[in-house]
């Protein structure tokens, strides 16, 4: 990305991140629903921050899980929250809007770095940011684990890209904190949500 382009480029994400906020801003007084009882109100193991390596155990995850699923990153999260904000939902719902700023502005970016268009990438972030396909996910906190599958899965794709277009411009080894990081992504998408394995498919359908 040019450097003339930086500024403009700050100025539409700073817009994109107002807007989102702005349309989901009514879930944040919203309480617990549904799967929240038992994911994290009835939960003890997410109120003490001791039992986090606990959440990485897959018999934890079978033997007091409700509908065991192995996404310990998103219970991890539920035990940061509950450490700043106990059982105050609105603090849970401010941590899954910013997931989706987030993933907003990890698209927009994405997006300047293979479209030759800004205001395509524009209006795709703006889609992806108020389409109301997203609004179960962003207002559910139970939600949380595909939040940060989508957030780990759009960053990882944005760090590639930015490693690709280093690569091309010669950078040398400054490229490859990028590609480092876009692999800790990766990495980490599994223990969000099991259908982040396939940011491998599409690094290898893209490149």
């Amino acid at each position: 990305m040019e450097r003339s382009s930086v500024a403009p480029d700050v100025r539409v994400s700073a817009l994109l991140a107002l807007l989102t906020c702005v349309v989901f801003a009514n879930a944040l007084p919203n309480g617990f629903v549904w799967d929240d009882a038992s994911l994290i109100v009835d939960n003890s193991a997410i109120k003490r921050v001791g039992n986090i390596p606990t959440l990485f155990s897959p018999s934890w995850f079978r033997d007091d899980v409700v509908k065991p699923a192995y996404r310990p990153l998103a219970y991890i999260s539920f035990a940061v929250d509950y450490g700043f904000w106990g059982l105050r939902a609105t603090g849970y719902h401010a941590t899954n809007l910013l997931l989706h700023v987030g993933s907003v502005l990890a698209l927009y970016g994405f997006l300047r770095g293979v479209l030759e268009c800004r205001a395509a990438a524009v209006l795709g972030a703006l889609v992806f940011a108020v389409c109301p396909l997203r609004v179960e996910a962003v207002t559910y906190v139970k939600s949380r684990d595909e939040m940060l599958a989508c957030v780990l899965l759009l960053a990882g794709l944005l760090l590639f890209r930015r490693f690709q277009r280093a690569k091309e411009q010669g950078g040398g080894t400054s490229a490859w904190p990028s590609f480092g990081l876009s692999m800790a992504a990766f990495a980490l998408l599994p223990f969000a949500k099991e259908h982040g394995l396939v940011f491998p498919a599409l690094l290898t359908a893209w490149v």
